[in-house]
């Protein structure tokens, strides 16, 4: 599914966890190191609008377009694709719920 599709599904849960007084949810984006298989967290959002603005502002066009336009997340999930005019560099991103 898409993100946005994903930050639809975080704010129906967060509409019921104000409803019900729990905690709230909220994405967190994390690039993973293919290398090693280490996880660093490059930020968490709690709507679409904060993620495309952080991905827009960090990223490469190429890499942001990737995040951005992927139909492949899912929660708990990674995707991985290959960028540049050669398509010569390799990414790996997850994202997960936390709470908020």
């Amino acid at each position: 599914m898409t993100m946005k599709e994903l930050f639809k599904k975080v704010e129906t849960y967060n509409e019921i966890a104000e409803m019900m007084g729990t905690d709230k949810a909220k994405l967190v984006l994390t690039d993973i190191d293919d290398k090693f298989g280490f996880a660093k967290v490059e930020g968490s959002f709690k709507n679409y609008k904060e993620f495309t603005k952080f991905v827009k502002d960090e990223y490469f066009k190429d890499v942001a377009e990737n995040l951005i336009k992927s139909k492949d997340w899912e929660i708990d999930g990674e995707i991985t694709f290959q960028w540049g005019w050669n398509k010569e560099n390799n990414s790996r991103y997850g994202v997960e719920l936390a709470a908020i």
